[in-house]
């Protein structure tokens, strides 16, 4: 990799890219399918209440405000010969089991014994996640330092987040529903998602590289380090931009199954149908996020894509049983482009961040961003998850059985209203975003300089 004002320009090379890209399609596997099915697994599954059920995802999440930003220390500061980064990959194979293993429908008659064994569980797999997901995720800025091929690199890893977010809302109720019994069907499919999860970290183990000179770049303690992250002004703006997206994917995507179930009167297999154009969708007009990215700036394409996508979810209210299935299949379809652009946008608004403070502070601090990001998103999704929980219990939700009015008119809620708000709130928090492709170069040409010098 180039060093000095060429630097700046440095275009990764594409089968690069997807080498480094398809390690999260692991990541994708077991976040989307957790986020997706787990609620409803504890919940309709492993007999859990939904109101408990809901303080079993917020459990990992508020352990993870330990384990990620640490991880992300730990990372900046690992000096190895395999980089920075990349010895935490091998991290697959213990997330792999543990994930099979949160999955367990246990035959425990006890509420609090149950719910402690899903709490236990769960905070083990949620450190071997964050071992391997928060260094992935931490390599990603210093792969290119371009301002547009960074969203390049973005929408490849985010082609295989989203490519397999659409087998993790299909395949599973797939491999569920092969099994007479549920809690099997479960455990089968976890065991065959965590196993193949281990194959593309490997792959992106030994087809990425690191920057050599970033293991010399001076580094801070924890407390000052973390200080330093948050008087980032640019970065807070992004991870609250991001945080309210990401929110949006995930309360959908929790409710979308209650959804089409309860209110719609479809069946599993009608969700992954119903999942899977949203997917396609939303991997095919990547390019085309790229390229409103290059023409009017991330700032832009971000409010002109959540501004759709907020049109578009509080339409979500509108639908109703009998309805004909074209007009699902084109909500779904319009629904695409917005998951679309939350997966490319926020991500490449942030890493520009990470710049912003080497040129503050001296440090590459990759891993301490990612870490504080990725927390902040889980625990913000667990707290929106444990949230959607307790309205449903609050509205008289019952599993596997007919719904009262008051719980359907909370489902449907859920999914279109609530959505709606928390995009309007990303788009005019992203007008706050002060980078712009001639400020972030000349950002990146001081770096280059002080690189040079230090020669």
């Amino acid at each position: 990799m180039n060093t000095g004002k060429d630097a700046i320009h440095e275009k990764l090379p594409f089968y690069r890219k997807v080498l480094y890209g398809v390690g999260d399609s692991t990541n994708s596997l077991l976040f989307t399918v957790t986020a997706f099915f787990y609620l409803f697994f504890l919940t309709d599954v492993a007999g859990i209440a939904p109101a408990l059920a809901g303080w079993v995802l917020l459990a990992g999440k508020a352990w993870d405000a330990v384990t990620d930003p640490m991880m992300g220390f730990i990372s900046d500061h690992t000096k190895s010969r395999w980089g920075r980064r990349r010895p935490y990959f091998l991290a697959c194979v213990p997330a792999a089991a543990l994930f099979y293993l949160i999955w367990v429908a246990y035959p425990i008659q006890n509420q609090m014994l149950l719910f402690l064994t899903y709490v236990g569980l769960n905070l083990l797999f949620w450190t071997s996640f964050t071992m391997m997901a928060i260094p992935y995720s931490a390599l990603m800025p210093e792969l290119s330092l371009d301002y547009d091929d960074r969203t390049s690199l973005v929408s490849v890893r985010m082609a295989f987040s989203i490519v397999f977010g659409l087998l993790a809302a299909v395949v599973p109720m797939a491999i569920v529903s092969l099994y007479p019994d549920r809690k099997i069907g479960f455990a089968m499919m976890a065991l065959f998602v965590g196993a193949f999860g281990i194959l593309p970290y490997i792959v992106s183990f030994f087809g990425t590289k690191e920057r050599p000179e970033y293991q010399q770049k001076a580094s801070l303690p924890f407390f000052s380090s973390l200080r330093e992250t948050m008087k980032n002004r640019s970065y807070v703006v992004a991870m609250v931009v991001f945080l309210l997206s990401w929110v949006c994917v995930d309360v959908i995507g929790a409710v979308f199954i209650y959804f089409i179930i309860y209110w719609m009167g479809l069946t599993e297999n009608d969700v992954s149908i119903l999942l899977g154009i949203i997917f396609v969708t939303a991997v095919l007009v990547l390019p085309f996020w790229v390229l409103v990215s290059k023409w009017v700036g991330k700032k832009a394409a971000y409010v002109i894509g959540m501004s759709f996508w907020a049109v578009v979810m509080s339409l979500a209210f509108l639908l109703h049983p009998g309805i004909n299935n074209w007009f699902l299949y084109l909500f779904c379809f319009l629904a695409g482009f917005g998951v679309s652009t939350a997966h490319v946008l926020p991500w490449s608004m942030i890493i520009d961040c990470i710049d912003i403070d080497e040129y503050r502070t001296g440090a590459r601090r990759e891993g301490m961003y990612t870490g504080f990001t990725l927390f902040a998103q889980k625990l913000a999704s667990s707290v929106a998850l444990l949230l959607v929980g307790g309205f449903l219990g609050w509205a008289g939700y019952v599993a596997n059985t007919v719904q009262k009015e008051s719980a359907l008119v909370a489902i449907r809620v859920l999914l279109g209203p609530i959505p709606a708000v928390l995009l309007i709130l990303s788009i005019v928090c992203a007008l706050f975003y002060p980078i712009t492709k001639a400020g972030h170069e000349k950002i990146r040409e001081e770096l280059d300089r002080r690189q040079q010098a230090a020669r």
